[in-house]
């Protein structure tokens, strides 16, 4: 699974970062929003996990502008605070989170996140293999519609 941890805390983006590797994550990490939506639209990857109080661009923002990319519509997006109440939540999902975690985040907190975005990154990958696998079967009965059509035209 892909991760991108986006927090100008540096020692919470890192203690993040080594904690996802141990869970077997392929992470990147910034630690300003900025180079946060530069390194999304890069890595795409499948779960962003971002402060929501950063300098020169919030979180939020953040959020507004990933959900412009449309390579990140299966990006999920998790917001990472100190603030617990419910209009710092309610901005952050219109803003474009799913999620909404506070810190301090306890690990079992973050492996619950990791086995949904889990199971959201399978289910979505068997969409994709199963759509693949359905454009083959119409391209195949396609050549063989011509082939027929072809062979009695001809034959």
């Amino acid at each position: 699974m892909r991760v991108l941890v986006v927090d100008n805390d540096r020692d919470t983006a890192d203690m993040l970062v080594m904690l996802l590797r141990l869970k077997q994550c392929d992470v990147r990490v910034a630690y300003d929003a900025r180079s946060g939506l530069e390194e999304a639209t890069k890595f795409e990857p499948d779960l962003l996990l971002a402060d929501l109080a950063m300098p020169h661009m919030s979180g939020n923002e953040l959020a507004r502008q990933v959900r412009q990319h449309r390579s990140l519509d299966r990006t999920i997006l998790a917001a990472l605070t100190g603030y617990a109440d419910a209009k710092n939540r309610e901005l952050a999902t219109a803003a474009g989170f799913t999620e909404y975690l506070v810190k301090p985040l306890p690990v079992q907190t973050l492996c619950e996140l990791l086995l949904r975005v889990s199971a959201r990154v399978a289910a979505s990958q068997a969409a994709i293999e199963e759509s693949a696998h359905q454009a083959d079967l119409a391209n195949a009965i396609a050549r063989r519609s011509i082939r027929l059509l072809w062979e009695r035209e001809t034959g």
